[in-house]
């Protein structure tokens, strides 16, 4: 009878496996790659700076709505198109400050702008959505722009709305 015997390509007492050599290209390799996609990725990311944007100043709304709800002042979202940001302040009916936390203020990235037809705050060159504790705001639209002609909309229909960003294809 005759038996088969395991060997390896090798040779006998060898064991298997990658040389340096096959390392060193193999990495190489995956450097070259790594090389060609990366500034697709970061195009990838300023591509996104505009709808992220638009999505902070959902998050900014609805927190400053939120607070205004718990705390029962009345909440402003102020925003300074020419300057590119938005900040919030609390008006407890006898004095107005600027809410310092890390939701209530936001400037642009560098190349993203925006427009609104939000109404003049008092006492500033400013625009201003107010929230009241009521759970209510003034209805307002805000349009984002940005690198490679990308654009982003938020908007809140009805006083009892909530602050959304509008599907890209118009729909509300």
């Amino acid at each position: 009878m005759m038996r088969w015997r395991e060997t390896n390509s090798m040779g006998s007492g060898m064991a298997g496996g990658f040389t340096l050599l096959e390392l060193v290209l193999v990495l190489a390799v995956i450097a070259v790659a790594i090389s060609i996609v990366a500034p697709s990725l970061s195009g990838f990311a300023k591509g996104r700076a505009t709808i992220n944007a638009a999505g902070l100043f959902v998050s900014t709304a609805r927190w400053a709505r939120a607070q205004a709800i718990t705390t029962g002042n009345v909440y402003h979202l102020n925003i300074d198109t020419s300057a590119g940001k938005w900040w919030l302040s609390a008006d407890n009916g006898s004095t107005t400050t600027d809410v310092t936390s890390d939701y209530a203020a936001y400037t642009l990235p560098e190349g993203v702008t925006m427009t609104t037809d939000a109404p003049k705050a008092q006492n500033s060159n400013a625009q201003a959505i107010d929230f009241d504790p009521s759970g209510r705001s003034d209805p307002a639209t805000v349009h984002f722009s940005g690198p490679r002609n990308s654009t982003a909309d938020v908007a809140c229909d009805t006083p009892a709305d909530l602050y959304h960003v509008l599907p890209q294809n118009g729909g509300r």
